[in-house]
């Protein structure tokens, strides 16, 4: 992987566009692979698919580090007991985040779960001394907001219109009650707090992009299969036998080298571009990533859904101007 990053970095006018695409190919491709995975409403074995997916990608860095392609600091008692709170929390992250996948259409998970932003950004403020929320940064938090509030109803008003269709007029409000809405508020919180707790161990244990990655997978995955043997399904020979065919262990196992790529890239991206141009990056990549959406079905196709998509593209834009603005006053400062 280092020798990949070598590479790239080579010549520093193909390394950010080159990060760049790899980046969104990777997260669309993640995205679209997990939902066509877990979209079957009789599919509930999310714990054991987590566990293989954190599984690959763990035995593929071991693989690397052992062949001497990477360098990974060595993994001891030490590093594992301070860094198994980060593991655990990004078991949590990966878990909700399934579930409110197999609910939630891909438009609707992708602006929600982007309010995490919103409470990382405030607690880096809070904890990390990053300086305080600017006015252009609120702006673009309300308009994330409410990009979100749009897509939802959007969604919902499309519900309504499905169910109908199916039941008639008289459908009750259980009908309309998206248990995916739940789950996606569980995916924020745990998702804000795996990222403030990798903030902080790294800053305490200096890790590399590379060693983060690979303890980050490697607490993980028991935990997830663990967690597996205690709540998964695994009495019903039907999840079993129609979710764990060789097409879907391969489609599994695939999504676990996806899912190291896209980690590799993500740090590669924030490495050779600026933080501003990183966030503009994400801004663009979250409405490809709901335009995915559009390979499956209900996706929520109406005004309400595309005014909330560009709202949200409009905020990410704020939001990386901002980040511009605060990074530019921050280097005078350094300076005087």
């Amino acid at each position: 992987m280092s020798g990949l990053s070598n590479a790239v970095q080579k010549s520093s006018a193909y390394a950010a566009p080159v990060s760049v695409i790899a980046f969104a190919g990777s997260s669309i491709l993640m995205l679209a692979l997990n939902k066509s995975l877990v979209q079957d409403r009789s599919f509930n074995m999310h714990l054991l698919f987590m566990g293989i997916q954190t599984g690959v990608a763990t035995l593929s860095l071991l693989l690397l580090k052992y062949t001497d392609f990477i360098s990974v600091r060595p993994l001891n008692k030490f590093d594992l007991k301070y860094w198994l709170p980060v593991g655990f929390m990004m078991a949590v992250a990966l878990y909700t985040a399934s579930k409110a996948l197999k609910y939630l259409t891909v438009p609707v998970y992708v602006l929600v779960k982007n309010l995490s932003l919103i409470f990382i950004t405030f607690s880096e403020a809070l904890f990390f001394g990053t300086g305080g929320i600017t006015s252009l940064e609120a702006l673009s938090f309300v308009m994330f907001i409410a990009g979100a509030a749009s897509l939802c109803l959007g969604d919902y008003e499309q519900s309504i219109a499905l169910m109908k269709k199916k039941l008639g007029s008289d459908i009750s409000f259980s009908y309309l009650v998206n248990v995916g809405y739940f789950w996606i508020v569980g995916a924020v919180i745990s998702s804000t707090l795996f990222v403030l707790l990798l903030r902080k161990m790294i800053q305490y244990t200096k890790f590399t992009d590379v060693d983060t990655i690979l303890y980050n997978n490697f607490i993980a995955c028991p935990i997830l299969f663990a967690a597996s043997y205690f709540l998964d399904n695994w009495e019903s020979e039907f999840n079993v036998d129609n979710h764990f065919d060789s097409n879907v262990m391969a489609m599994m196992i695939i999504t676990g080298f996806v899912s190291l790529a896209l980690a590799y890239f993500s740090a590669l991206c924030l490495s050779s571009t600026s933080t501003s141009s990183y966030a503009m990056v994400g801004a663009v990549n979250r409405i490809a990533l709901c335009m995915t959406g559009l390979i499956f079905p209900n996706f929520p196709s109406n005004s309400y859904s595309y005014l909330g998509m560009a709202t949200a593209l409009v905020g990410g834009l704020l939001f990386a101007l901002a980040k511009e603005i605060k990074q530019q006053k921050n280097q005078q400062k350094t300076k005087e």
